[in-house]
Order: C-alpha cells, then sequence, then structure tokens
C-alpha cells in the first residue's frame, strides 16, 4: 500500500472519529405521519398520506411524494409523537424550500420562505416524558426535500454538534461538553460533501454535508496538492 493510500486512509478515520459521536447521537425519530396538500399553504384536505416509519429523510428532486401531489406548489404536515430523557437537545432541520417546526403545539422554529436547501440548527431544554413534535415543510419550485433530527447535548463530553454551523445562525455551546476549537473548512461550490467511511467512492455512504456547513479538519494529506 503506497504512502499516499495511508495517508488518506488515516485522514478518512481521523474525519469520521471527530462526526462519529455526532452520527451515532442522531434521532430521527419513529412512527411518523405525513399528510400533503396540493397547495403551499397546508389548506383543505390532504391529498395524499403515509407512514414514514423511520423519520422525516426525504429527498424527492424534482418530482413529488405521490402522483396526486404535484412537483411545485405543495406543502406536508409530518406529525410523531417522540419520548425524550431529561436535557438540552439540537434540533436539525434541512429544507428546500420552507419548514417550521412546533413541539406539543408551541412554534420553535420558523422559517416558513422560499429558499434553497439549506440546514438550520437551535437548541431547547426538553423536560423527560413524550412530546407531540409537527415539522411543516413547503414546496414551491424546483428542487424538493426535508430532513429533521436531533441530538442530546446534555449530560455527555461529545463533539458540539454546534461546530456544524449556518450562516446567520447562532449556536451557543452547552456547558460540560467538549468543543472543538481548530480550523474548519466550509462546503462551497457544490451541493453537497459525502462523508465516508473510507478514501473512496465505494466506501460507505455516512451523510450529505450541506453547503455553508463548516467541519472540524483533523489532519491534512500534503502529498495530493490543493485536494486534500
Amino acid at each position: 500500500m503506497s504512502k499516499k493510500v495511508i495517508a488518506l486512509a488515516i485522514l478518512f478515520i481521523l474525519l469520521f472519529a471527530a462526526f462519529s459521536t455526532l452520527v451515532v447521537q442522531a434521532e430521527f425519530g419513529t412512527g411518523w405521519t405525513a399528510q400533503y396538500f396540493n397547495n403551499a399553504n397546508l389548506q383543505g384536505t390532504p391529498v395524499y398520506t403515509e407512514s414514514l416509519p423511520t423519520g422525516i429523510n426525504v429527498n424527492w428532486g424534482a418530482g413529488s411524494p405521490n402522483s396526486a401531489v404535484p412537483v411545485d406548489n405543495f406543502s406536508a404536515r409530518f406529525t410523531s409523537v417522540q419520548l425524550f430523557n431529561q436535557g438540552t437537545y439540537e434540533f436539525v432541520v434541512s429544507s428546500d424550500d420552507g419548514v417550521r417546526v412546533l413541539i406539543d403545539n408551541a412554534l420553535v422554529w420558523d422559517r416558513f420562505i422560499g429558499r434553497v436547501l439549506t440546514t438550520d440548527r437551535f437548541q431547547l431544554n426538553i423536560t423527560a416524558g413524550t412530546h407531540a413534535i409537527t415539522v411543516e415543510y413547503m414546496e414551491l419550485v424546483d428542487q424538493a426535500a426535508v430532513q429533521f433530527q436531533y441530538f442530546q447535548l446534555s449530560g455527555g463530553t461529545t463533539l458540539t454538534p454546534g461546530v456544524v454551523t449556518t450562516p446567520g445562525v447562532v449556536t451557543t455551546p452547552v456547558a460540560g461538553t467538549a468543543v472543538y476549537t481548530g480550523p474548519a473548512a466550509t462546503v462551497t461550490g457544490a451541493r453537497g460533501l459525502a462523508l465516508r467511511t473510507g478514501p473512496y467512492m465505494g466506501a460507505s455512504y455516512i451523510t450529505a454535508i450541506v453547503p455553508g456547513t463548516a467541519y472540524p479538519i483533523i489532519a491534512r494529506n500534503r502529498d495530493e496538492g490543493i485536494y486534500n
């Protein structure tokens, strides 16, 4: 095995280690119900309903969830009841176009506007027990995608998810967590950066780092020019 391949393997292992705690702690929730409307304002009667047993993590591209739903100017309401521990949670929601989040019928995040794929992050203190979660989504034109997940921050010493940021969204680190303070890079000029378990296309896919996201730089392979 060449030195270049070894160096690349080490780089990906280190980068994966930096994100592994974040990925492992991610919760998408279970038992979601999705209702879709043939307008962008959640008005009227749903034209299509489906179950999402493993969470909200969908990308319809230029299409729609079902032939009954138009490819543009549609909306959706995702509902579920989830069990939480006591603590501080970070919620991460990505959407193209708009999205808003309600917990126990209280509005906690509102970006119900037309925009390109954007990832928002916010933190809340959650009491122990079950809580009703509603995610409302709006699609206007072109691409359609929405993802919702959350991480428990309090009570651990992990790489703070707040290191990964969206421009204009300020996340305050939680006391008692280890915060990465080294150099970071930001994804630009692409729809997303695929994070994999190894330095080759056949490696298992972990997640996509969306444009505008900053991630920690753990190591650098200087044998590969500027693409390292």
